[in-house]
């Protein structure tokens, strides 16, 4: 599978298939076919891989659900989200949706 390099705030991306994971506290363990495992550390990061998980989502989105659950700016929440995407992406963990 092809990884992103280039993530666009209005394409929508969801889960890569294949994966299982698991909240444990505040974090989330994702474990892919062949045994890797990734930790994803943090509430605003399981929130967002929980919601990328019921519904693909595209950063402009994940952006407001950070921005109406955390104490946070648009700005940084978008800085976020782009970094949040851009780790998921290059682990192969999401993938876009194209129609």
């Amino acid at each position: 599978m092809p990884e992103l390099t280039n993530i666009k705030s209005d394409t929508a991306y969801f889960v890569s298939d294949g994966l299982a994971w698991r909240n444990v506290d505040s974090d989330v363990f994702v474990f892919k076919p062949g045994g890797s495992l990734h930790v994803l550390e943090g509430p605003v990061a399981q929130l967002l891989w929980c919601t990328l998980d019921k519904q693909a989502c595209s950063p402009d989105q994940l952006t407001e659900v950070v921005v109406q659950n955390f104490n946070v700016g648009a700005q940084d929440a978008a800085q976020d989200v782009t970094e949040f995407f851009g780790v998921l992406a290059e682990q192969g963990l999401i993938i876009a949706n194209h129609p």
